[in-house]
Formats: structure tokens, sequence, C-alpha cells
């Protein structure tokens, strides 16, 4: 009867580990602005010419995993070559804009979604901030960035 409570025990423990690391409220997976300038910088190329593959081939969504529509075989290994190159993001374009999403979370039960990403195309009417690494500050709701340079930028959204 022990070691079944015992078991019983450290199952809902890990449940409910895994439901907190799902949910993030903390940003704890949330990549630093430093760490996304530098990729943005070394792989330029490969995002540049991630947004225009998406462009031409009319896709919104993009992973390593799933791509919006069919495309043939030797453009799928393409999207997965560059994603690789870039570090795994999840893409979403609407033609003009795309993100490149690095990190996630969110369950409404314990707190609102987020996501931390590279833009291409960025808001023209968003204040522009000097950091996104205090992202527990700021509000629900709204979408929050920092200019890289012309084209580029750090989103941090948090959904309400």
């Amino acid at each position: 009867m022990k070691w079944t409570v015992g078991i019983l025990c450290c199952a809902l423990i890990l449940v409910g580990a895994s439901l907190f690391m799902m949910a993030d409220p903390y940003y704890l997976s949330a990549p630093t602005d430093a760490s996304l300038i530098e990729r943005l910088h070394k792989n330029k190329a490969s995002f540049d010419l991630l947004h225009q593959m998406m462009v031409d081939d009319a896709m919104s969504y993009v992973s390593s995993t799933k791509l919006g529509k069919p495309v043939s075989d030797r453009r799928r290994k393409e999207y997965v070559r560059l994603l690789e190159a870039i570090g795994n993001p999840i893409l979403r374009s609407d033609g003009n804009m795309t993100k490149y999403s690095y990190a996630g979370g969110g369950l409404s039960a314990i707190g609102p979604g987020w996501q931390k990403a590279i833009q291409f195309n960025c808001e023209q009417n968003l204040p522009t901030l000097a950091s996104l690494d205090n992202a527990g500050e700021l509000n629900a709701g709204e979408l929050n960035q920092r200019t890289v340079d012309d084209d580029w930028c750090l989103i941090f959204e948090k959904f309400d």
C-alpha cells in the first residue's frame, strides 16, 4: 500500500511539473534579447531566405515537423535545413510579416499565453522598448517590440 501511494504521489508531481513547464508563467524558457539578436545577425541570409520562401509558397505556417501546405520534397528539405540553421523556430506569416517564434507558453488556468520571437516587417505604430528581457512586467494583451534594424525586431506578446 505504501508503494502505491508513493507511486501515485510521484505521478501527480510529474504531471503537475509538466503542466507548469508547458505554461511557463515566469517565462523561464524565453531566450534573452542578446541571444536572439546574435542569432539573427549570424544567420541573416537564412532568415531572409525563409521569409522569401514563405511568400513565394504562400505559406502561413512552417515548423520543423509541419508545413502549412504541401510542397515538393526538395522544397520541404530546404525549409528543414534553413530552420535547423536558425534554431528550429515556428514561423507564421501573413505575406508581409513573418514571426520566428522561439519560445512560448501559457495555460489559461495558470496565466496568459505568451511568445517571444524575431519578426520581419515590424509594427510601425508600437513603442519600441529598450529591452524585452523583463517580460513579466509587460501588459497582457499587448505586443511589445524592440527594434534590431530597419526591417527586423524582437517581439514579446502576452495574450489575454
